[in-house]
C-alpha cells in the first residue's frame, strides 16, 4: 500500500470498522463527562458575559485550525485587524474573518451538508475533481497519505458524506463523529482548507449531542500533537481498524473541554479584578459595568468603537480610555493615524498555551 499515490480503494464511512474495547469506552465516557461538564459550566453564566469570550476564542480556533493547514497569522495581527478601522490586506486574516462568519450562520443546523461546511466561498466554492491534495509530515515535509484522484471515486465518497453528514442530531454518536471527521480529510473533497472544514465540523456536530455551540479550543490541542494527528490517517488505513483513531479523537475533545471550562473560570476571575480596580483605585468615577462590556469584547478597542458601544461623545470616550491607562488595564499603541487601546491581561488569557 503506497501513500505517496492516489489511495483510490478508500472504503465508505460505514465500512470502516472498531473494535469496543474497555479502554475505548472509558475515553469516550470521559470525554461525554467532560463535555457536559464545560457546557453546563458555560450555561450556568449569564450570555452578555459570556458570548464575547466565546467569539474570541472562535477567533483563536480559526487562527489555531488555519496553522495547521501552513496558513500562520500573529495573534496581535489577527486581534488588532479586529479592532481597526482599516482594513488590513492580508490574505489569511482575511480567510480567518469570512471563515468566521460562515461558521456563524451554521450554528444550530440540525444537519450538516457539506456545502454548507465550505468557509470561504472564493477559495473552495467548488468540490475537488482531479487536483491533487496531500497529507504531510509536520516534521519531514514526507508524503504521508494521498487522497483519491480518480473522479468517479471522489464522487461515490462526496456522496457517501453527504449522507452522512444529514444524519438527524441525536442519531451520530462520537465514535460516527469521528470517523467523520477522519472521512473529511481523508478524501479532501474541496481543492484546499480540509483540515480546516474537519475540525469545523468536530465543534458544529457536538450539537448533535444536544450540546451548544462553544468552540473549543481544539486545533490548538491538536497542535501539542500534530505529527500524531496526519500520522493516524496512514496508520488507521494500513490496519483497516479505527480504535486508535476514535480514542484520539476523544481525547482531543475532552482536553479541548477542560481546557475551555479552565479558560472561562480565568476569564470571570479577569473581569471581578477589572471591575474591582475601577471601583476601588480611581478618583474619577466610571460607569463600570458598561465599560466592563467594552474591555472584554475584544482586545483591542479605540475610541469611535467605545462611542458606539456606549452611545457617549467622542471626548468621553477618551477620557475614559485616559483613566484606564492610567489605571493599567489598557495600553495605548500607534497604529497609523490610528490609535488602539489594548487590554493586555485579557490578551494574554486568549493566546496563552494550554493551561495546566
Amino acid at each position: 500500500m503506497n501513500f505517496q499515490l492516489p489511495f483510490n480503494e478508500l472504503g465508505l464511512i460505514e465500512q470502516y470498522k472498531f473494535q469496543s474495547s474497555d479502554k475505548l469506552q472509558s475515553q469516550l465516557l470521559a470525554t461525554t463527562a467532560a463535555l457536559h461538564q464545560c457546557y453546563g459550566y458555560s450555561l450556568a453564566l449569564p450570555s452578555d458575559v459570556l458570548m464575547p469570550f466565546m467569539r474570541m476564542m472562535h477567533m483563536v480556533e480559526l487562527k489555531n485550525s488555519f496553522e495547521l493547514e501552513g496558513m500562520p497569522i500573529a495573534y496581535a495581527r489577527l486581534f488588532e485587524a479586529l479592532g481597526m478601522e482599516a482594513q488590513i490586506k492580508d490574505k489569511t486574516i482575511q480567510l480567518i474573518l469570512a471563515a468566521r462568519a460562515g461558521v456563524q450562520s451554521l450554528q444550530g443546523l440540525k444537519g450538516l451538508e457539506l456545502d454548507s461546511l465550505k468557509l470561504q466561498a472564493k477559495t473552495i466554492e467548488l468540490y475537488r475533481h482531479k487536483t491533487d491534495q496531500k497529507i504531510l509530515s509536520y516534521y519531514t515535509n514526507l508524503c504521508l497519505y494521498t487522497p483519491p484522484s480518480s473522479a468517479a471515486v471522489l464522487e461515490k465518497l462526496k456522496q457517501n458524506l453527504h449522507q452522512h453528514l444529514l444524519t438527524e442530531n441525536t442519531q451520530q454518536t462520537l465514535e460516527q463523529q469521528a470517523i467523520i471527521h477522519f472521512q473529511i480529510r481523508a478524501v479532501a473533497p474541496f481543492v484546499a482548507q480540509n483540515g480546516i472544514v474537519a475540525r469545523q465540523y468536530a465543534l458544529n456536530a457536538l450539537q448533535q449531542l444536544q450540546l451548544d455551540f462553544i468552540p473549543l479550543p481544539i486545533s490548538l490541542i491538536i497542535q501539542q500533537q500534530k505529527e500524531h494527528y496526519n500520522a493516524l490517517i496512514k496508520e488507521s488505513l494500513q490496519t483497516k481498524q479505527m480504535q486508535a483513531w476514535i480514542e484520539f479523537y476523544a481525547q482531543i475533545l475532552q482536553d479541548a473541554a477542560q481546557q475551555m471550562q479552565k479558560r472561562i473560570g480565568y476569564y470571570l476571575a479577569l473581569r471581578k479584578s477589572a471591575y474591582e480596580q475601577m471601583n476601588k483605585y480611581l478618583d474619577y468615577v466610571l460607569p463600570s459595568d458598561a465599560i466592563l462590556k467594552v474591555l472584554f469584547e475584544q482586545p483591542y478597542i479605540n475610541a469611535k468603537r467605545m462611542c458606539k458601544l456606549l452611545n457617549c461623545h467622542r471626548q468621553t470616550a477618551y477620557l475614559y480610555l485616559t483613566h484606564l491607562c492610567k489605571l493599567g488595564l489598557l495600553i495605548p499603541k500607534k497604529m497609523g493615524r490610528e490609535t488602539l487601546y489594548l487590554h493586555k491581561a485579557y490578551f494574554d488569557l486568549l493566546v496563552a498555551e494550554p493551561i495546566i
